[in-house]
């Protein structure tokens, strides 16, 4: 079937349209929680850079892992969440961090972020029984696996 130009910008309007959007509740859009760092202290070598000039974070298998924390109260509709960073620079090894609560210590995960690239995102599925220890208390990350630090971006001021 050949279409000509005007049924191709025909159909492409009706399909680009906001129609099937026009019932979306906007309390059902996503929400994003910048974290809170604490703990470890980020000192970068002069052979390595962070480009743009953004914060960032460091993990390093010589301190007791870092504290993310949220100010947020999660609400009670959420299913799921997600963790995500997103590297800073190149890694060249495996990474695993161990994932628990801050404070009750429940092991959430064991997250694997092996050889990562620059701005390279990485998700961990928090699930739904340990939302609410994880927005109350926090969760720590520390490196069980890798030599070298892990460089992540964190929130600028």
């Amino acid at each position: 079937m050949n279409f000509t130009r005007r049924q191709m910008l025909k159909t492409a309007t009706i399909l680009a349209s906001t129609a099937p959007f026009e019932n979306w509740v906007e309390a059902d859009a996503y929400q994003y929680f910048l974290a809170k760092i604490s703990g470890g202290e980020a000192i970068l070598p002069t052979e390595n850079y962070i480009p743009f000039n953004w914060a960032f974070s460091e993990i390093s298998a010589k301190n007791d892992g870092i504290k993310l924390s949220w100010n947020q109260v999660i609400p009670q509709k959420n299913e799921s969440a997600r963790l995500r960073v997103t590297s800073a620079t190149d890694v060249r090894e495996e990474l695993i961090f161990e994932v628990k609560t801050a404070v009750s210590g429940k092991k959430i995960a064991d997250w694997d972020l092996r050889f990562a690239a620059l701005m390279q995102p990485f998700e961990l599925l928090i699930p739904k029984e340990d939302l609410q220890a994880v927005f109350k208390e926090g969760i720590i990350l520390k490196m069980i696996k890798g030599t070298k630090p892990f460089w992540f971006f964190s929130e600028n001021n």
